[in-house]
């Protein structure tokens, strides 16, 4: 993707700390806080590799350790960093082909109910709209060991639909995954993809069900021919309430109690939330505890923001 230039400053966004939510006679339940400071700004990642990460995923398994991987025209690896020090901890090669053009990933439970998580990878983007995407999600279990290592694909889910390009992709606490596409105007088309994907083979399944997004860039980039002007990442965290989307200006907070992301998305506006400017910010990713966030961006290098979040009420 093209580079876009942002301002040097903290986005820092103000909100309510508490926010009572009245569910049912007599009921009422407290909402998460979405008030998020900027606690890690000075770490960048060390290796040469990625130098076009445009996806960052948080391990299930190991303490302190993010996954990311580079985009078009990047080979079947899968990057292991220390989120606090920017080190590489291993390389992990997937399958033994080349992918097209990788767009995001995740770490979310292999199926639903299992004890094993899984990195989702998305190669889903376009390269001068031709050839097409592959439109493929691919799945590996994540290594109980860090260090360079082979992994075996634990399953692909193809998909078919009229958008010509997607950044994003999400999976949710049962193994569900949902893609977001790329769309002049800030907004971006999301579908949920159906579960039999993952054992049709060959055979491309269509999403269940999709709706436009809500989610709008702010920022206009310079060149009027860019492509992308919508979402380039997203996530749900480890218990499913909560979700998010960013673009290349802001992130985008929605509150999901009820799972229902496609509707969250369509008929509700994000709430928008701290972030730091970034020369190409595609990747975000809550930490497994739902305390906070990171971002990173393409390029050479590229720092690991963390955000944390600030006095959380209990939900109840």
């Amino acid at each position: 993707m093209a580079s876009a230039r942002v301002s040097g400053r903290v986005h820092v966004i103000s909100s309510c700390v508490l926010v009572i939510l009245m569910v049912g006679p007599g009921r009422a339940d407290t909402l998460p806080s979405t008030q998020f400071v900027l606690k890690q700004s000075d770490v960048k990642i060390l290796g040469l590799q990625p130098d076009e990460a445009s996806g960052i995923a948080v391990s299930r398994k190991h303490k302190d350790v993010v996954y990311s991987f580079n985009d078009s025209g990047g080979k079947n690896r899968i990057y292991a960093i220390n989120a606090t020090s920017g080190r590489s901890l291993g390389v992990f090669t997937f399958g033994n082909f080349t992918p097209y053009d990788m767009e995001d990933i995740a770490v979310a439970p292999c199926t639903s109910g299992s004890a094993d998580s899984c990195i989702y990878l998305a190669d889903t983007g376009y390269q001068n709209y031709a050839p097409p995407p592959r439109n493929t999600i691919y799945r590996v279990k994540e290594p109980a060991t860090l260090g360079d290592q082979n992994l075996a694909i634990h399953g692909e889910l193809k998909f078919t639909w009229a958008e010509p390009n997607c950044d994003t992709m999400l999976v949710d606490p049962q193994g569900i995954v949902y893609v977001i596409s790329s769309k002049v105007g800030g907004h971006g088309v999301m579908g949920k993809l159906p579960n039999s994907g993952w054992t049709s083979g060959d055979q491309r399944v269509k999403p269940e069900r999709t709706v436009v997004t809500s989610a709008v860039a702010s920022f206009t980039p310079p060149n009027p021919d860019w492509f992308n002007e919508g979402p380039t990442g997203a996530d749900i965290s480890s218990d499913g309430k909560e979700m998010l989307i960013r673009t290349y200006e802001q992130v985008l907070y929605w509150y999901v109690p009820d799972g229902d992301y496609l509707t969250a998305a369509s008929n509700q506006t994000g709430r928008p939330v701290t972030s730091h400017p970034e020369p190409q910010g595609e990747g975000v990713a809550w930490t497994p505890d739902g305390k906070g966030y990171y971002t990173t961006s393409e390029g050479l290098h590229p720092y690991i923001y963390y955000f944390e979040r600030e006095d959380r009420p209990i939900v109840g």
